[in-house]
C-alpha cells in the first residue's frame, strides 16, 4: 500500500471528535460505544483506528456521558490524554455535541466520527489521502448518501456554522437543528468511501451483521 501523502501534516493539524453521547434507543438502551467487536469496545475501537491511520496520538474529544464511556478506553495507551465532554442538554443531537467538543478544539482542523464504526480505517485513508475542498471534506458512501459523521473540517468555518445555527436544542432535545443543515454552507470535497468503511450500527440487525450479539459485552 503506498504511504499516506502530507501524514504528518494531517497528523499533526486535525484533532479528533469522536460523538457517543447517544440514547441507543433501537438498541433497546444498550451504550453503543460499549459494545465489543473483534474484542474491543466500539469507541475504543474507533480512536485506535485513528490513531494508527495517522501514524500519530492526535488531540482528541470524546462527546458522551464521562461516567460511563472513560472506562471503556482505559486500556488504550494514551488514554489519559483524552479530553471528554458533555453535550448541552443531554441526547441533545450531534450538533450539540459538536458544539460542546468545539469549545476544547485549537487546531486548525477536525475529524469528525460516530463511536459505531466497526471497520473505519479504509474510510479513515479515503478520507486523509483525498484532496480536500476550502472547508474540509466528508465520505459519501455506495449508495450515494452523505455522511457527515465521517469527515475531516476545517475549524474556523465549521464553528462560523455551529455558531450561526446555535444549538437549538432548548428543552427538546433531539430536536435541534441537523448536521446536514449546519454544513451545508460549506464548500467540502465529496469522497467515495470504500465500501462498508462508513457502516454504522443503529440496531440489533446491525449488530448481528457484524458478530456482535445482544449481551457483548
Amino acid at each position: 500500500m503506498n504511504p499516506l501523502p502530507e501524514r504528518t501534516a494531517v497528523a499533526e493539524a486535525t484533532a479528533l471528535v469522536v460523538l457517543a453521547g447517544g440514547r441507543g434507543s433501537r438498541l433497546d438502551g444498550e451504550l453503543k460505544p460499549a459494545l465489543e467487536y473483534r474484542g474491543m469496545p466500539l469507541l475504543t475501537s474507533v480512536i485506535a483506528a485513528v490513531w494508527r491511520i495517522a501514524d500519530r496520538r492526535l488531540p482528541t474529544v470524546v462527546v458522551g456521558d464521562p461516567g460511563r464511556l472513560q472506562p471503556l478506553t482505559g486500556k488504550l495507551p494514551g488514554a489519559a490524554e483524552i479530553r471528554w465532554t458533555r453535550e448541552e442538554p443531554a441526547f441533545g443531537g450531534p450538533v450539540a455535541g459538536l458544539q460542546a467538543a468545539l469549545e476544547l478544539i485549537q487546531e486548525p482542523w477536525l475529524l469528525l466520527l460516530a463511536a459505531d464504526l466497526p471497520e473505519p480505517a479504509a474510510g479513515l485513508q479515503a478520507l486523509f489521502q483525498a484532496v480536500p475542498g476550502p472547508d474540509g471534506g466528508l465520505l459519501v458512501d455506495v449508495a450515494g448518501r452523505e455522511q457527515q459523521l465521517f469527515g475531516r473540517y476545517r475549524v474556523a468555518p465549521l464553528r462560523d456554522a455551529v455558531q450561526r445555527a446555535g444549538s437549538g436544542t432548548g428543552a427538546h432535545p433531539g430536536k435541534g437543528p441537523s448536521l446536514r443543515s449546519v454544513i451545508a454552507s460549506l464548500e467540502l470535497a465529496r469522497i467515495p468511501a470504500p465500501e462498508q468503511a462508513t457502516a454504522d450500527i443503529d440496531d440489533w440487525a446491525d449488530a448481528a451483521r457484524w458478530g456482535i450479539a445482544k449481551g457483548t459485552p
